[in-house]
C-alpha cells in the first residue's frame, strides 16, 4: 500500500519525467542516433536517481540507519546532474554539429558504471555498519548488575576503612561506560571473576580485599579504554560513507 509520503514522491518523479520528455521533444533538436542515445541515458539517470532515493531511505526504519543511506542518495543526485548536463549538451551540439552516437554512449556508460559501483560499495559499507551496530546494541546489564552486587557486598562489611574502599569501587563502576559489546566479553569476564573471588572472601570473613579492589579498578580502567576505542573505530568506519 502506498503511503502519503510515497505518493508525493511518485508525483514529484512523474513531474520530472513528464517535464523532461515534453522539453526534449518540443525543442527542435535534430532527432538522430546521438539524440536518442542521449535521451535514453537521461531517462536511465532519472529512474536511477529515483531508485537511489527509495533504496537509500527505505531500507531501514530507524533514523540512524536511514541517515546512513544519505551517501547513496548523494551519488544518485550527482549522477543525475552530470548525465542530464551531458545528455542535454549532446542534444544541443548534435543539432548544430552532427556527431557519431559513440561520443554519447561511451562516456555515458562509464558514468553509469561508476555510479552503480559507488552505490554498491557504499551499500556494502552500510550493511557492515548495520552489522556492527547490531552487535553493539545497548546492553548495560553487566555494569548495572556489578553495581548492585558491589552495593549488596558493601552492606556486609562493617570495617569503615574497607567499606570506604568498596564505596570508591562502586563509584568507579557507576561512572564507567555502561554499554557492553562483543569486544569487552573477555575483560568483563575477568572483572566478574575477580569480584566473585572478593565476594567469597568477604562471605568467608576474610576482609583482606584491598588487592582485589585494586585489580578490579585496573580492569575497569582497561575496559573503559577498550570501550572508547571500539566506538572510535566504528565512527572512523562510518566516516568512509560521508
Amino acid at each position: 500500500m502506498f503511503t502519503s509520503r510515497r505518493i508525493k514522491e511518485l508525483v514529484i518523479f512523474s513531474i520530472i519525467i513528464i517535464s523532461y520528455n515534453v522539453l526534449v521533444f518540443v525543442i527542435p533538436f535534430n532527432k538522430d542516433a546521438c539524440f536518442y542515445w542521449s535521451y535514453i541515458f537521461a531517462m536511465i539517470a532519472i529512474f536511477g536517481f529515483a531508485t537511489c532515493w527509495f533504496y537509500a531511505f527505505d531500507k531501514d526504519t530507524t533514523l540512524r540507519n536511514r541517515f546512513l543511506g544519505f551517501p547513496i542518495f548523494k551519488i544518485g543526485i550527482i549522477y543525475l546532474g552530470l548525465q542530464l548536463l551531458y545528455s542535454t549538451g549532446s542534444m544541443i551540439k548534435t543539432t548544430f554539429y552532427p556527431m557519431p552516437a559513440w561520443i554519447v554512449v561511451v562516456p555515458s556508460m562509464i558514468l553509469l558504471a561508476v555510479a552503480i559501483t559507488k552505490v554498491l560499495t557504499i551499500d556494502i559499507v552500510r550493511d557492515k555498519l548495520r552489522s556492527i551496530s547490531h552487535k553493539q546494541q545497548v546492553d548495560t546489564t553487566f555494569i548495572r548488575m556489578l553495581q548492585i552486587d558491589i552495593d549488596a557486598l558493601s552492606e556486609r562489611i562493617t570495617d569503615e576503612k574497607i567499606k570506604k574502599q568498596v564505596s570508591s569501587l562502586y563509584e568507579k563502576v557507576k561512572f564507567s561506560d555502561p554499554v557492553s559489546n562483543h569486544h569487552l566479553i573477555e575483560i568483563e569476564t575477568l572483572i566478574k571473576s575477580k569480584f566473585e573471588e572478593m565476594k567469597s572472601m568477604v562471605y568467608g570473613g576474610n576482609m583482606e580485599i584491598a588487592g582485589n579492589i585494586e585489580k578490579i579498578t585496573l580492569l575497569l580502567s582497561e575496559r573503559n579504554k577498550k570501550c572508547k576505542m571500539s566506538k572510535l573505530d566504528m565512527n572512523i568506519f562510518g566516516s568512509v560513507m560521508m
